[in-house]
């Protein structure tokens, strides 16, 4: 399902953290006809015509990061949780 979140800070920065993981070979795309035009439109952004492509990238990868980010906390309370544990084994 879509849903919309309401965005904070200036397109620049909200760009900037997807950015960098592009930059650092931590970013991949699907192969498709549409990539050439998809990339000319980040590499422009900020001065480009067009901030849409550039949007819509970092909007994806803040998403991401904060499903991921949840998820690591998931299993770390969950790690720990469980070292915390008595072993049932050795009762």
């Amino acid at each position: 399902s879509a849903s919309a979140s309401p965005e904070s800070g200036d397109k620049v920065t909200r760009f900037g953290p997807f950015s960098a993981q592009a930059r650092a070979g931590n970013v991949a795309i699907l192969r498709g006809a549409w990539n050439e035009d998809f990339l000319r439109a980040l590499e422009a952004f900020p001065e480009g015509a067009h901030d849409d492509d550039a949007d819509a990238a970092a909007g994806a990868f803040a998403m991401f990061h904060a499903d991921a980010a949840a998820l690591l906390d998931f299993y770390g309370r969950a790690a720990r949780e469980r070292s915390a544990a008595p072993d049932k084994e050795t009762e």
